[in-house]
């Protein structure tokens, strides 16, 4: 028998970590899964006290708030379909990814931003406009989210040098050190 699961938190070294626990008659001990997005998704014995769920959480704080910090600068895997109709279907949740992945990433530089588009592009991943505005391929979605984090930092880093030059590159290299290699396996994916 389980128990359908809790929405809990709790507060390690001054950062609130949101959790969902499920009871298990058949766990044998706690087990803590933390996906992409950083969701956290524990699993407890039903005689368990959560007392003793606290405690493990604080016995173990180090290594979760590592490994969550870096399961939170991954955006969730989906699974979107390529093709015929796809765009208009995909369009909104695609649009809530780019928004939330560019406020993620603009902490780092504070740029204001214009409009923000998602559009079905034959030929370009993204786009930035001299008013400030941001156009984004619908499909970035269905590249690994290092690619598409790339992407949407390149585009990001044109409202501060609007051309390719060595300080744009500079300060896409401020967030993506690795961006030489991104950009090189990006071309894999036309």
């Amino acid at each position: 028998m389980q128990s359908a699961g809790q929405n809990r938190s709790i507060i390690l070294a001054e950062t609130t970590v949101e959790y969902s626990l499920r009871r298990s008659r058949r766990a044998k001990g706690i087990s803590v899964a933390v996906y992409p997005g950083g969701e956290v998704a524990v699993t407890a014995p039903l005689w368990l006290a959560h007392e003793d769920i606290e405690k493990f959480f604080y016995s173990r704080s180090n290594s979760l708030l590592r490994v969550l910090f870096r399961e939170r600068q991954r955006p969730r895997r989906i699974r979107l379909a390529n093709g015929a109709g796809e765009f208009e279907k995909n369009k909104a949740f695609v649009t809530a990814l780019v928004h939330e992945r560019l406020n993620f990433w603009n902490k780092n530089y504070g740029y204001s931003i214009g409009k923000i588009t998602v559009r079905n592009q034959k030929s370009r991943w993204g786009s930035c406009s001299k008013k400030g505005n941001l156009n984004f391929n619908w499909k970035i979605a269905l590249l690994p989210g290092e690619m598409a984090d790339y992407i949407i930092v390149h585009e990001l880093c044109h409202l501060g040098e609007f051309s390719h030059s060595r300080k744009f590159w500079e300060l896409v290299a401020r967030t993506i050190p690795n961006y030489r290699a991104l950009r090189q396996r990006l071309k894999n994916y036309r």
